[in-house]
């Protein structure tokens, strides 16, 4: 398949067509990365083409010429991402350069170019920002041999055998064993699979429609959802696009948008990068404080739309920018926004993805900001974005704390003003008097740390971050820390001139850190899983909430689509004790996990919620978590029973069926869980029955039974 972007204001639906270049074309010296790839004039020797933008002849074909066939076209009806799929004329085609490389001169995409906005944001590939080049993906699985194969190799030893012909059999089999563990090996697995866990969880829709157009512009899907401080039933809700929704526990999403972020400057390409963070200040809501009204946001803006106040990246590349802006709301309790803006912070981003992405404020009253490494870049012994993760010269790949308001605002602060004058940085935080380091900086040394989160019981700080080559991991954020990046990924070595193995970081010494991370003094992570079990981690919660009493103080949390090449979001729980993680069943009754999982949110009460929506754009919701079965039902049948009362009995002291808080033994408490519960089998208001006086008395029995049999 091959991708191209399409944003707005394209609206017009079309067919575009990839037709093979037959012969080299001359590219010329166009570069089309201008205004961030949205393309410039040709120039002397280049193809050219009848444009909306560029109005000019129609196509030359000598020195372009390609193909009248086409080799797969599309029709398209909408924005977003554009995917040609596979055709046998594709295949061919790709075949055909496999066979003879020296014959591969790209494709053509030819559409109807008599209207404007019909294809918009395609590169060249002579750009000279590798990330932002049209890329032709191909994808392949292998199939397992069916039982005729079986049978056909089956007979073929056989014969093989029974004519003494040893070498052409063992030759078979290692044919064989090799084409298998081929297919075995295309994805590595260094890590124990996630178990599918016993914990059944339910998901309630709560908002749905955060897809697709709203008022003249576009959602695309829900990145980011906080409750309004000072009112646990109003919510609001960031979409990639830009436009910010509010609503109401009791009375859904209103219709309208609260906040339009997207206009003239703004950059964003859906399928890489957009907005992806709201938050309110902690006394929006209390009049008379600096704070009131004021909320912020992270926005995607076009290359060069002013001048940066953060420092580049390393490699000196600049795709896009990222700008830190507040928001004054008139009255915060309006149901769409009026009032002032304020930028903060702007930095370059050198490339499409692992931007700045994440606004949190603490517990502290700081504002927390996450963002990534700039790009992912291809191997190479120079300069890469990887190289910021470790360098504390700039803000890529770190966690920032600073004051967002105004030092106008806040005379009697301790904390020093920001170099541009527009916030302040925490006067505590772990690297204000190191020389050539970058103050705002609390944490470093991550690849792209994507949704981080306080615990609200003690204040510990979690986020995940995504990996490069296999690993996925959630990191424990504290203070001054160094979590490895470039130089590991998870608990393995991974070595950037190479990427493509990871050898894992042993701890000979026993102390329970590996010996490199030891040694540099680098912090491992809590969590950690590969490609087996999902390609990119989204950090979750703490839990804290009251409707599941076996999950508190366990770490809620996903992964964005699933097991490498699949679009099956999941959700996983970890025990922040051991390190071991589980996978959650999905109830049935209530709705089905979405594809794609964007984002965790928790309510006022402690309940989480998940954001989601279809791998090809036509939802984006929100669900929250609910029970699927009663606290203390064991077995899964919905109802607290016998059968519980005997899982508990039977792994008394053990591991196993009965445990039900998830602590990894079945003792007393879970005993309790049971006899508390014993007889519920609906979750809701509804009070859970007491036992009868033959139950007690029987559970009673059991327990002296048990303690004493323990004994």
């Amino acid at each position: 398949s091959m991708n191209l972007s399409r944003t707005p204001p394209d609206f017009v639906s079309t067919t575009l067509a990839l037709h093979r270049a037959e012969d080299a074309w001359g590219e010329g010296a166009s570069n089309a990365g201008a205004l961030g790839g949205l393309g410039t004039d040709a120039k002397a020797g280049d193809a050219t083409w009848l444009a909306s933008s560029f109005p000019s002849t129609l196509w030359n074909r000598p020195g372009g010429d390609f193909a009248d066939v086409a080799s797969a076209s599309v029709n398209v009806a909408d924005l977003g991402p554009v995917t040609w799929t596979s055709t046998t004329a594709l295949v061919a085609d790709i075949q055909s350069w496999i066979d003879d490389p020296s014959s591969n001169h790209g494709w053509f995409v030819i559409g109807d170019e008599s209207q404007p906005g019909t294809a918009v944001r395609l590169d060249t590939r002579e750009n000279a920002n590798p990330a932002v080049r049209p890329t032709l993906t191909v994808t392949y699985s292998v199939p397992e041999p069916g039982s005729a194969l079986l049978l056909g190799i089956g007979a073929l030893g056989y014969y093989l055998f029974r004519r003494k012909h040893w070498q052409h059999c063992v030759a078979a089999v290692v044919v064989l064993l090799v084409g298998m563990a081929a297919h075995a090996q295309a994805q590595p697995d260094f890590l124990p699979s996630v178990p599918l866990g016993s914990m059944k969880l339910r998901l309630t829709r709560v908002a749905e429609g955060l897809n697709g157009p709203v008022n003249g512009t576009f959602q695309y899907a829900p990145t980011d959802l906080v409750f309004a401080p000072g009112d646990p039933n109003r919510y609001f809700i960031q979409t990639l696009g830009g436009v910010v929704r509010t609503g109401r526990l009791d009375t859904g999403l209103s219709p309208d948008p609260y906040i339009n972020l997207f206009g003239p400057q703004s950059s964003i390409l859906p399928d890489a990068y957009g907005m992806t963070a709201v938050v309110m200040h902690p006394n929006f809501a209390n009049a008379g404080t600096p704070g009131y009204g004021k909320f912020y946001t992270l926005e995607p803006e076009k290359r060069d739309t002013a001048t940066p106040s953060m420092p580049a990246s390393l490699n000196g590349k600049k795709h896009h920018q990222t700008a830190l802006y507040e928001y004054t709301a008139n009255d915060p309790a309006a149901l769409q926004f009026q009032g002032t803006r304020r930028e903060l912070l702007r930095v370059d981003e050198p490339g499409t993805i692992h931007n700045m992405n994440e606004l949190v404020f603490g517990p502290d009253g700081y504002l927390y900001i996450a963002g990534g490494d700039g790009c992912n870049e291809a191997n190479g012994s120079g300069t890469l974005c990887s190289d910021n993760g470790p360098y504390l010269g700039n803000s890529y790949g770190k966690v920032m704390r600073i004051d967002p308001l105004s030092p106008a605002l806040t005379p009697g602060s301790n904390d020093p003003a920001s170099a541009n004058g527009a916030y302040r940085t925490a006067a505590n935080n772990p690297f204000v008097n190191t020389s050539g380091a970058l103050p705002e900086i609390f944490a470093y040394g991550l690849r792209n740390p994507y949704r981080l989160t306080f615990d609200r019981a003690n204040g510990e700080i979690y986020v995940g971050d995504v990996g490069q080559r296999n690993i996925e991991s959630v990191e424990h954020i504290v203070a001054g820390a160094n979590y490895g990046w470039n130089q590991m990924e998870g608990t393995f070595l991974y070595d950037k001139t190479d990427q493509n193995e990871l050898i894992l970081d042993e701890d000979v010494d026993g102390d329970g850190v590996g010996d490199f991370a030891a040694a540099h003094g680098l912090q491992e992570p809590v969590f950690q899983y590969d490609h087996q079990d999902g390609k990119s981690v989204v950090g979750g919660y703490v839990y804290r909430g009251a409707l599941f009493p076996e999950l508190q103080g366990k770490y809620v949390f996903g992964d964005f689509r699933g097991p490498v090449n699949l679009f099956e979001g999941r959700l996983y729980w970890g025990n922040l004790a051991d390190g071991s993680m589980q996978q959650f069943q999905i109830d049935t009754v209530g709705q089905p996990l979405p594809d794609l999982i964007y984002a965790f949110a928790e309510s006022p009460d402690g309940e989480l919620w998940v954001l989601g929506g279809a791998n090809d754009g036509s939802t984006g919701e929100v669900f929250r978590i609910t029970r699927a079965t009663p606290f203390g039902d064991t077995d899964g049948d919905g109802i607290v029973g016998i059968g519980d009362l005997n899982n508990v009995r039977n792994n008394f002291g053990a591991t196993g069926l009965g445990d039900t808080n998830l602590d990894g033994k079945v003792d007393i408490s879970d005993l309790n869980a049971v006899r508390n519960n014993f007889g519920a089998s609906t979750v809701g208001a509804s009070s859970v029955p007491e036992p009868s006086a033959a139950a007690l008395a029987g559970m009673l029995a059991l327990a002296a039974c048990v303690i004493r049999r323990r004994r």
